[in-house]
C-alpha cells in the first residue's frame, strides 16, 4: 500500500523535503472551509503547502471542510473551490469533508444530496471528486450507494483493519502519526485503489465534454494540443476530431488546468 498524509494549518510550516524522504508518496491538502452565512475560508498554510509539495513533485489531493447545510450554499461553495484551484495542478481528487456535528440534524437524505451537488460541480470542471467521512458517518448519516461514481476516503483510526464494507480509495488510519519534517502529530493514510494510483502515476485529468466544446478549446484550457487529446481519445471520439459528443469523458494526459 502507498502511504500519504493529509494536512492543514494545524501542522504549521512543514519541511516537505524531509517528508518526501520518509517515503510519503502523496499529500491531501486542506484548501479551506465553506459556509452558509460566512465568507469561505482559505486554510492558513494551503498556499505554502501547495507550493512546497509541487516543488517536491509530491502527488497532491485537496479536501474542503463543509459547514454548509443548504443546497444553494454548497453549490456556491463548490464553485468557490473550482475558482481557488485555477492554475493549480493536482493528481488526486478534491474531497468534501463531511464530519461536522452541526450538520447531523439535516438527516441522511439531505446530507447525501449536499455531497452530490458538490461532487457534480467538481467533476464537471474536470477534477476527480470524492467524499471524506469517518466510518460512523458513512454507516449512519450518508447513503454511500449514491457515491458509486466518486472516490471514497474513509477514516477509521487506531485499528488494524478498516471495517468499511464498501469500495474505498483511501483509508485514514491514524491521527497520531509522526514524521520527520512535521512537528507534532499528523494524519496518515493508505492509498488502497490501484486504479487511482495509476491515475496518479500517469498524471491524467478526466474532462467531461460540455455544450459548445471543441478540442481546440479544451486543449487551451489544459495547456496541451488538440492533437494530443485526440490521439489519447480516438476510441471515444471516433474518426472525426471535429465531432465530439456532449458528456464524453476525455483523458487529458499531462495537462494543467488554466482557468
Amino acid at each position: 500500500m502507498v502511504i500519504g498524509i493529509d494536512v492543514s494549518g494545524n501542522q504549521g510550516n512543514i519541511q516537505w523535503e524531509e517528508v518526501k524522504q520518509a517515503n510519503v508518496k502523496f499529500a491531501i491538502l486542506k484548501l479551506g472551509n465553506i459556509y452558509d452565512d460566512e465568507p469561505n475560508y482559505v486554510d492558513s498554510k494551503f498556499s505554502r503547502n501547495y507550493k512546497e509539495c509541487t516543488k517536491q513533485n509530491m502527488n497532491i489531493g485537496i479536501y474542503v471542510y463543509n459547514y454548509c447545510n443548504n443546497i444553494d450554499s454548497i453549490i456556491e461553495g463548490a464553485k468557490w473551490v473550482v475558482n481557488k484551484m485555477k492554475n493549480k495542478k493536482i493528481q488526486l481528487p478534491i474531497y468534501i469533508d463531511m464530519e461536522d456535528s452541526t450538520l447531523l440534524q439535516e438527516g441522511k437524505e439531505k446530507l447525501t444530496n449536499l455531497c452530490i451537488e458538490f461532487l457534480k460541480i467538481i467533476k464537471e470542471n474536470g477534477y476527480k471528486a470524492g467524499v471524506y467521512a469517518n466510518l460512523d458517518w458513512f454507516k449512519n448519516y450518508l447513503d454511500d450507494s449514491k457515491f458509486a461514481d466518486f472516490s471514497i476516503w474513509v477514516a477509521q483510526t487506531e485499528v488494524n483493519k478498516c471495517d468499511y464494507n464498501g469500495k474505498y480509495d483511501i483509508w485514514q488510519f491514524t491521527h497520531e502519526g509522526q514524521l520527520n519534517g512535521i512537528k507534532g502529530y499528523v494524519d496518515i493514510d493508505y492509498l488502497m485503489n490501484d486504479k487511482l494510483l495509476n491515475n496518479i502515476i500517469e498524471n491524467k485529468i478526466v474532462y467531461i465534454v460540455q455544450p459548445g466544446d471543441n478540442l481546440t478549446y479544451i486543449a487551451r484550457k489544459y495547456n496541451t494540443t488538440w492533437q494530443e487529446i485526440y490521439n489519447s481519445n480516438k476510441e471515444v471520439i471516433g474518426n472525426n476530431p471535429d465531432l465530439i459528443q456532449i458528456g464524453t469523458k476525455l483523458i487529458i494526459k499531462g495537462g494543467t488546468k488554466d482557468e
